[in-house]
């Protein structure tokens, strides 16, 4: 059984990788949808992971390691900064597009756009290794 989920963690994570949020072909409101997703599934396949580990303990058999859900995990960590961001970002652009014209603030609207962009500059300086993923070169192209 065990190797059965394993091999479905792996094609979980194949998956993950060619379709998921961090995926080229993957717009970045198709991504944020899919990182929700891919979360849910997370914790589910923990859950199941957990128990498989109690039962490995139960009968004295070594711990299996799961490195594709571990790798999965840690992608949708930084998947979630960065689309936290743009749920940040979509949600103020919704906001202001709903503005009478005549009413439109253009300070509020620079400054708003400065701090965005104020964001996006320090989530690269706590990880300056997020510009290669690409759902951030989307980010940082967008604001």
């Amino acid at each position: 059984m065990i190797e059965t989920f394993k091999q479905e963690i792996e094609k979980e994570y194949e998956n993950y990788v060619q379709n998921g949020p961090g995926a080229d072909s993957v717009s970045l409101d198709q991504g944020l949808e899919l990182l929700n997703q891919s979360i849910d599934s997370s914790i589910a396949l923990n859950a199941r992971k957990d128990d498989y580990v109690q039962s490995e303990n139960l009968f004295g058999l070594p711990i299996s390691k799961y490195p594709d859900l571990i790798r999965m995990e840690e992608l949708n960590t930084i998947y979630a900064k960065i689309y936290s961001i743009y749920e940040l970002h979509s949600e103020k652009v919704k906001e202001f597009s709903t503005i009478n014209w005549s009413k439109l603030d253009p300070q509020a609207l620079k400054e708003e756009a400065d701090h965005q962009e104020k964001i996006v500059r320090n989530l690269k300086k706590k990880d300056p290794t997020i510009e290669k993923y690409h759902p951030f070169q989307k980010l940082n192209a967008t604001i």
